[in-house]
């Protein structure tokens, strides 16, 4: 089981694929997307094994993160035609075991791609109705950068921060967050979980070198949340860029009275420019 930091950050993850089903905003060949789909993801759990060749397809660039498990009953995580959104590209979907408490859950999976210095990510999440925290104060972290080395390498995690859409950067030891007006309780209508799939999307520029001019900025259900061209994700970024990013990581703290599940879908990396939800858009009014 992973320990759940304080913060949470802002961040944005890249899929690679082919061709799109869907008609999400001008968008041309990603440099990685996925369904899911049934051709190419069989039904999955941890069980099944972590590697690579053991999740869909063998050098697809999913695998498992992590062999931990909600409890209590060891709940794993899985890949499932349940966690499907039917107004997606189809197949299948990623669902995420979430327990009571801080950093109870499943293992989660990890995306890999072709390093690049600037991506955006969209990806769609779904809270079952009535999924509830034991705060206003909540954190909740759906997608994790270059997690797999966070001492040396510039990372970050994006969610939900401290009740709002936001995140938390790390630039060689220095810590950066940020979070926007976009609320859970505005996006959910309350202050528990409203069933539905919202599209998130964060688009990460790494700095240039020693300079202060890297980008973070993220959408809510096609809405701009919150833009920055700013940051400084690594002291000297020469060489350095966005590779991989977890999905399905830390929660603190659910209150839920037993395991539930976060599903994730119809994920899509772009290097060319903004993705945009599927169909119409489904934000409340903040």
């Amino acid at each position: 089981m992973k320990t759940f930091a304080i913060s949470l950050i802002s961040s944005v993850c890249v899929i690679a694929a082919l061709s799109w089903p869907q008609t999400s905003r001008a968008q041309t060949v990603p440099l990685f997307q996925t369904t899911f789909s049934d051709a190419n993801c069989a039904q999955w759990t941890q069980a099944n094994g972590l590697g690579d060749s053991n999740v869909c397809q063998p050098g697809d660039g999913i695998s498992g993160e992590g062999a931990w498990t909600a409890s209590p009953g060891a709940v794993e995580d899985k890949i499932t035609s349940v966690a499907n959104m039917a107004a997606g590209g189809g197949g299948k979907g990623f669902r995420h075991a979430v327990g009571d408490g801080a950093s109870n859950n499943g293992g989660g999976i990890i995306l890999s791609w072709t390093p690049v210095a600037e991506l955006w990510m969209r990806f769609y999440v779904r809270y079952p109705v009535g999924f509830a925290f034991d705060s206003a104060d909540l954190y909740s972290k759906l997608v994790y950068f270059n997690q797999e080395n966070p001492t040396n390498n510039p990372h970050f995690y994006w969610g939900y921060h401290g009740g709002a859409t936001g995140g938390y950067a790390q630039n060689d030891g220095v810590a950066q967050t940020a979070s926007s007006p976009y609320t859970w309780n505005g996006i959910m209508g309350g202050t528990t979980g409203d069933g539905l799939w919202h599209s998130y999307e964060i688009h990460v520029k790494m700095n240039t070198g020693t300079n202060d001019n890297g980008v973070w900025e993220w959408w809510i259900d096609g809405n701009l949340a919150y833009s920055v061209s700013n940051i400084k994700f690594s002291n000297n970024a020469a060489g350095i860029t966005w590779h991989a990013c977890a999905i399905g990581e830390n929660f603190h703290n659910p209150a839920n009275g037993g395991v539930v599940f976060v599903d994730f879908d119809d994920i899509a990396i772009s290097t060319t420019g903004y993705i945009g939800p599927i169909g119409p858009k489904n934000l409340r009014v903040q």
